[in-house]
């Protein structure tokens, strides 16, 4: 059964397939959906299960959005909660066949996708 938190995460994600093919994803979008995700830690499992599918079925525009918010609900879980942090030992068990799914992404994309892993490398 899905919680409140749960469904608006959920929908959060479908805002992010409504983002224009060719236009990047608002940084507003991306911190809506790493709230809702950070309010969801309750049940966390299925947070993490929830946007790493949206990454995997999402079309392939999209699909840099969820790494985005994956870096964004790290960031702000290793912050405010420190040594009981649980997104990013989840989100690290399945990190390769996630960002798999990006090898459709064009050139760009994937040059942005290994920023993004570079600077979560590095924290």
């Amino acid at each position: 059964m899905a919680t409140a938190e749960l469904k608006t995460l959920h929908d959060e994600l479908n805002m992010l397939l409504k983002t224009v093919p060719g236009k990047a994803v608002s940084a507003s979008k991306v911190q809506a959906v790493a709230k809702a995700c950070f309010h969801a830690r309750g049940e966390y499992k299925r947070a993490v299960y929830a946007v790493e599918q949206f990454i995997k079925k999402a079309p392939a525009h999209c699909r840099l959005a969820g790494v985005y918010a994956i870096d964004a609900v790290c960031r702000r879980s290793k912050a405010q909660l420190k040594d009981k942090d649980p997104f990013v030992a989840r989100f690290g068990k399945e990190i390769g066949g996630t960002l798999q799914c990006l090898d459709a992404s064009s050139l760009e994309d994937r040059q942005r996708l290994v920023k993004v892993v570079c600077e979560g490398t590095k924290q």
